[in-house]
């Protein structure tokens, strides 16, 4: 586990290759150790290290053998959060389908806890697939929805990811003058 910490921290400094070989020692270890939740929280951490350098493909490889692990353990509040991550690999890699097909598995999971953290993060990702499909009134709609949680919870993060897409909305060419 220290070496997961270490990890997170090169991750953090920018150091994506070290980062990786510490997560891949702490992998080893946690594997060799029979622990399925320190292997799960370790195959996430190597997702998101994935995805922040580019490797969408290997980041979907560890985010999905993370997801199998939490259903075995039946942790379905972290299968929501990996599900949206896998959404956002899918929306980086342009499978927009795909992403879309992840963020509602992790929507309906944030609703069945009433997770309303959970849910504006899945309603915001929605939202930015709206937009790029052209559908801005239901785009417009759920960044509406997004701002309204992030306010009632004081999570400034949400709203602050929501006002983005509003300036995306006023980018547009409907939207100047």
């Amino acid at each position: 586990m220290c070496l997961q910490g270490l990890g997170k921290i090169q991750q953090a400094k920018g150091q994506l290759d070290r980062a990786r070989e510490l997560y891949q020692e702490s992998l080893a270890a946690a594997r060799a150790s029979g622990h399925p939740r320190l292997v799960n929280v370790i195959l996430t951490g190597l997702g998101l290290l994935a995805r922040d350098a580019g490797h969408y493909q290997q980041a979907h490889r560890y985010l999905k053998e993370a997801l199998k692990i939490e259903r075995r353990l039946g942790r379905e509040h972290e299968m929501a959060s990996t599900l949206h991550e896998l959404g956002n690999v899918a929306y980086l890699n342009g499978r927009l389908k795909e992403a879309r097909r992840y963020y509602k598995q992790a929507l309906d999971i944030y609703r069945r806890f009433n997770d309303e953290i959970g849910i504006g993060y899945c309603l915001g990702s929605l939202s930015v697939l709206a937009f790029e499909a052209r559908d801005y009134a239901r785009a417009w709609g759920l960044v509406s929805q997004v701002i309204a949680i992030g306010q009632r919870y004081g999570d400034m993060n949400l709203v602050m990811t929501a006002l983005k897409q509003v300036n995306a909305f006023l980018e547009l060419p409907a939207y100047r003058d």
